[in-house]
Parts: C-alpha cells; structure tokens; sequence
C-alpha cells in the first residue's frame, strides 16, 4: 500500500512516482506513466492506429467481442463503442480521452507552461503552489459531500465530465453522449437489464479471480446477487460492521448468502491506523467523504489480496428516488432543464458559497449547451456529479486497497435500458424488485430495507418538517461535539 497507487498521468514527458513505475507512449501526445498495478492494454488497430485501454472494461453484450477485440477493428464512433463496456477504465483513442460511462475512472487535467497533464489524481497534478479554489472540508452525510464538475476542490485543474471527451493535442473539450437513445418496452428493458448484469458477471468469473460481494439489506447489493446465482457462478459474501449500521444491515445479509449458497462473513473494526489515514490525505488531496476511508484505516479491507475482484453497485440508482432525484421535486416542464444553482444547493441544505454556485452554474451551462433531452436532469445530476464526482473520488480513494473494484451498472446498456422503464414503476424500485424475482426468488424472502424496530415505532415526520429540519441536524452533525454524540449513540444502538 503506497500513495499513487493504481492511479496515471499523461503529459509531455514520463513521470516516475515510483522506481516501478511504467510508461507508454501516446503518438503525437507524450506519454502515459502509471503504477504497475494498474492494468494498462495498448491495442494495435488493423489499421495501424493504436489505442489505450486504462483500467477494467468488461463487455455487457454476449452477442460482441471483447473491449480489446473490438478496439482491434478500426472504431467509426468510439463512444458509441464503449456503450455496451462496463467496469471502471478510461480510454484514449483517435488522439481523444473519454472515461467510463458515469466516469468512475475519474480524469482530471491541467493545462501548465510545458502542455497539457492529464491524471486519476489530483495529487499528481497539482503543486505547493497551486491554489485552493472550493476550500470547504467535505463530511459524510453534509451538504454536497463533493467538489462539483467540471471544476475542482484546485484552481487550474478540471475534472473530465462523462458527457465529454478530451482532445490530447489540442487540450479542447467536445461533447459525447451519455450513452445510446433506445426504444424498449417494459418487458424488453427487465431482460436487457438482466442480460447486461449476467453477461458482466460470467465475464469477470472466467478470469478465475476470487470474486466478494459487500451485502447489506438494500436493493441494490440483492440485485447483483441474484444476478451471480442467475449466471451460476460462485462468490463469497461480506458485511462490513460499522458503528450506526441498520439492523437489517447486520442481521441480514448472512440469511441472503446462505439462501443464495454462499458464505458469509463479518468483518470487524480492527486497531486504528493513523498512518493510514495520512496516505489517504495525501493520496487524494483531502478530496473525498465516504465511511470507506474508516474501514480501511481500521483494517477491515485488509483480508483482500490482488487478486480479489469486489463487485460493486454504483450507477444502480440511476432513475430512482434513491439517488438523486429524492432532492427535488418533479420540474413542472422541460424535465432535462437544469434549474438555478441556487435551487439545487437549496435542497442540500448547503449555503450558496462562490465556488459552488460558480462550479454548478457551469455545469449546467454544458447541460444547456450539451442538451440529452431523454434523459431527465436529475438522472444527468446523478450520473454526472453523485456518480461521476462523489464515487468517482471514493473509488480513486480506495485505490490504496490491495483489490480490484469493478462496477457491474457502469454501462450505457443497464442505464438506457433502465431509463427506458415508466417512471412510476421506478419510484418504488419495482423494476430491480422484478430483476430478483426474475433470477432469484428466494431472495426475495426477506424484506429489502426493513426500518429498525426502534424506528418503526417513531410517528413518520410530515415531509415539510422533514425538509425544513434537514439544515438544522446537517448543523448539528457539522458540530465535533454534535457529530461524535450522534456517531456513539448509533454504534450503542447496534453493536455487534
């Protein structure tokens, strides 16, 4: 476990974090240097013309070859290519860089005396010099609980937005779609979706690797679950314990592994390490909120080796309320119109500083100018900033961790396909609640999200209250004093 690790940069000459480092060279750019446990494929095209697959791309389409395969067929559209590719990688071709679908692979660049640098890390770009442009100190659950794209927490240094693609010589900015428009019935969309996930899973389980999956009692994890039994391969499952975990979360995920026929595991805190949390300030700039970085420092992630594969779910909320769409009320007109920054901080009950009107203003200037009218604004919200920034920057965060994370809905085929179902069976879930039962019906035995026993018996908070309360307990939690009493009486309430 070292800083940079599993992270790139691209620029004018090669660059050695590390005396292990390698290097390629980009035609016509630079070169490419990066640690070596990051999986790097340079592809010759039958045509001369090469291409760099950076990171994990996994095909979605059992009908189409592999990613490497198809970059050996000279790409008319390459975005258009990696529709059906899920995963976390980045990939430059044609003298472009454009990232996975909801940019999990997160790519950030700067343009310096001597050219264009293009990186995974902040702290690769920037220097003691550099200025702080968003100086706020992120924390879990408060507020915006990332720094909004295109910008970043740095001045001079932006991040890649998923609906855009980075011309290397020339350092301009174009636009790409999201992903592909489809037309598909309800019925269509649900073996799409089941299609994709399976397709996905088999794919990483003809690697050999180890595979985990992280259960809780949500919909999402239950769903790639019942994707793994659906596609007959075999994993292990894990619980990670943390202090203000919900019942359902302990109790359940055992009772889904043993119904799916799989091993279970809990996995508890061990001694803190404070020298790990000091790599994680370096390796990330400070730029990233999650409950990861405590598990890691308490050494829950430590059982994991390099040739485990962690499956993960990020992007599954896409269309849901569950995401970011519970933030705002449904637009009364043009669903893919972007309201005023004002509007949107508003509802994240954080104060309209600066920075954060100027970072949001300017992405939805790009909405404006970039306009996917299919696609309602909050789904572009969630896609582009919740995923593309917030799990992006956590992801680039655990790249200390000894494993490989891969992400089985990072795919413009699972979300256009789920885009595709009626919003009111989305509301619910009902859609992955069908996936389930579709794969695996026992699963669904146990109920998804059950309240705590302690909270079903609290009257439901009438929703104006709810929402005029929220800034007043986000205060509270900002507090050292209030955040540590409320993080204690979570961790009495469900203590293993």
């Amino acid at each position: 476990m070292h800083q940079h690790q599993r992270q790139f940069i691209i620029g004018p000459s090669p660059i050695k974090a590390y005396p292990d480092w390698q290097f390629e060279t980009v035609q016509g750019v630079g070169f490419l240097s990066h640690c070596p446990k990051l999986p790097v494929c340079k592809v010759v095209a039958q045509d001369g013309c090469e291409s760099i697959l950076i990171g994990v791309a996994v095909q979605t389409d059992p009908s189409r070859p592999s990613p490497v395969e198809e970059l050996k067929k000279p790409p008319a559209n390459v975005a258009e290519l990696t529709h059906n590719w899920t995963g976390r990688f980045a990939l430059i071709a044609n003298d472009f860089l454009l990232t996975d679908t909801a940019g999990i692979l997160g790519c950030l660049y700067s343009n310096k005396e001597d050219g264009l640098w293009v990186s995974s890390s902040v702290a690769l770009l920037r220097t003691p010099q550099t200025a702080i442009f968003d100086d706020r100190e992120l924390q879990l659950g408060v507020g915006m609980e990332w720094y909004v794209a295109p910008l970043s927490r740095y001045a001079g240094i932006r991040r890649l937005l998923p609906s855009q693609q980075l011309d290397l010589k020339t350092g301009k900015i174009s636009a790409k779609r999201l992903f592909k428009q489809v037309e598909l019935t309800y019925e269509q969309a649900l073996e799409q979706i089941e299609e994709t996930l399976v397709t996905a899973i088999a794919v990483l389980a003809k690697t050999s690797q180890p595979m985990w999956l992280p259960l809780t009692a949500g919909f999402d994890s239950r769903l790639i679950l019942a994707g793994v039994v659906r596609a007959g391969v075999k994993i292990q499952c894990y619980t990670d314990w943390y202090a203000g975990m919900s019942r359902g979360d302990l109790v359940l995920p055992p009772k889904l592994a043993e119904v799916a026929g799989f091993k279970h595991v809990l996995i508890r805190p061990g001694k803190y390490d404070g020298h790990k949390e000091s790599m994680f300030a370096v390796h990330t700039s400070n730029g990233w909120a999650d409950r990861d970085e405590d598990l890691m420092c308490h050494g829950q992630w430590d059982q994991f080796t390099e040739d485990d594969i962690i499956l993960r779910g990020a992007g599954m909320e896409v269309g849901c309320p569950r995401a970011s769409r519970w933030h705002f009320a449904a637009p009364s007109e043009n669903n893919s119109k972007v309201p005023p920054a004002e509007r949107i901080l508003k509802e994240y009950g954080q104060d309209p500083t600066g920075p954060l009107v100027h970072a949001l203003e300017e992405w939805r200037a790009w909405t404006e100018q970039t306009p996917h009218p299919e696609i309602d604004w909050r789904d572009r919200f969630y896609i582009e900033q919740r995923v593309g920034v917030w799990a992006s920057s956590i992801e680039q965060a655990m790249d200390l961790s000894p494993c490989n994370r891969v992400y089985l809905s990072d795919s413009g085929r699972y979300m256009s396909s789920v885009l595709q179902i009626p919003e009111h069976i989305r509301q619910d879930s009902a859609h992955q609640v069908e996936l389930i039962r579709r794969m695996a019906p026992g699963l669904l035995a146990y109920p998804i999200n059950p309240r705590d026993p302690f909270i079903r018996r609290i009257p439901r908070i009438p929703g104006a209250i709810r929402r005029r309360s929220r800034s007043l307990w986000q205060a509270i939690a900002q507090n050292p004093l209030g955040g540590s009493l409320i993080a204690s009486c979570r961790g009495l309430l469900h203590q293993p």
